[in-house]
């Protein structure tokens, strides 16, 4: 006997408990009883949102599976068409073939809500370890855009000293506009918008250009940007789950938009400007990151300053 609804509290709440894939798994020293309660606050907070669908699916032997499909207005706005991201959780309890057949339902499930709400596009990431909802995925028509590596700092800033800057002056910035910033987001060109042939470079380069520009104005919570004299050459901006607070303590900090310009890569810039945004990490619960499989070179940079790989995921885009 299977059922497909809108869960309840309680539901969220005693399926956050057995939850095969939980935010922040695999991070040092955060305990397993703090993200299954990080979990079940994400998931409640994730439910009361008036842009959002979620659908349970409870299926034989105590299988389950939630599916949440989640407007998308900043991409749907820089791209000019519907798009929508959907989550994935997969439930311990049952069979392999009852999660299977639960997992199937509720990708099928979730996107007939997009087709319903006229989305074209979904995006969704799936951990790579779990090949039971990548198997729904791509029978249900999702494509892989990509691979993707999170990595996560295990040093001590208190040894981040002595590093070269690069030739470069770098500034904290927030709710600030700055000239000539977009131009970086010109050499993000291996994110899953270029790996999608239905979408141009045109459009996915404007994307970027718009996002990094946006970052430094509000959307991030600190932006460490290198200038060149008033000319901005590189950034990285800093993102905090502040969710995540509450659970574990203090906020976990996204390193996001990592780029220099290709005139003044190989010259210290990307390690200036890793080395301030750590060294400005102050009150976090961890720090992280996340590259492209095949990205060697950000890669080095971040193993340089001891980040190290702790869970890899898919990258699926699916037009409807």
């Amino acid at each position: 006997m299977t059922a497909i609804s809108r869960p309840t509290s309680d539901e969220l709440d005693r399926f956050a408990e057995q939850s095969l894939v939980r935010p922040y798994d695999g991070i040092p020293g955060l305990a397993p009883d703090r993200l299954v309660r990080h979990l079940r606050k994400s998931l409640r907070s994730v439910a009361e949102q008036h842009d959002v669908s979620m659908l349970l699916h409870n299926g034989p032997n105590g299988s389950s599976a939630i599916g949440v499909l989640q407007d998308l207005p900043w991409d749907t706005e820089c791209l000019g068409f519907g798009c929508a991201k959907m989550d994935f959780f997969l439930g311990a309890g049952g069979t392999d073939d009852d999660r299977s057949n639960g997992s199937a339902t509720i990708v099928e499930s979730v996107l007939q809500l997009a087709r319903d709400k006229g989305y074209q596009l979904v995006s969704s990431k799936c951990p790579a370890d779990l090949p039971i909802p990548v198997y729904s995925m791509e029978a249900a028509g999702f494509r892989l855009m990509d691979c993707e590596l999170t990595l996560v700092y295990t040093g001590d800033r208190a040894d981040l000293t002595g590093l070269p800057s690069g030739g470069v002056r770098i500034e904290s910035v927030r709710n600030r506009a700055i000239p000539g910033i977009a131009a970086i987001g010109d050499y993000f060109g291996r994110t899953r918008f270029h790996a999608d042939r239905n979408i141009s470079k045109e459009l996915a380069d404007g994307l970027w250009r718009k996002s990094v520009a946006n970052a430094c104005k509000d959307r991030a919570d600190e932006v460490f940007v290198a200038f060149d004299g008033a000319r901005p050459v590189g950034l990285v901006s800093c993102l905090d789950d502040r969710l995540s607070a509450s659970s574990l303590g203090h906020p976990v900090r996204s390193l996001f938009h990592v780029g220099v310009l290709p005139e003044f890569q190989g010259k210290g810039v990307g390690s200036a400007l890793i080395q301030s945004a750590l060294r400005g990490s102050d009150n976090v619960a961890a720090i992280r990151v996340e590259t492209q499989s095949t990205n060697n070179g950000a890669l080095a940079l971040y193993r340089k300053f001891a980040f190290r790989i702790v869970s890899s995921h898919y990258s699926f885009h699916c037009w409807i």
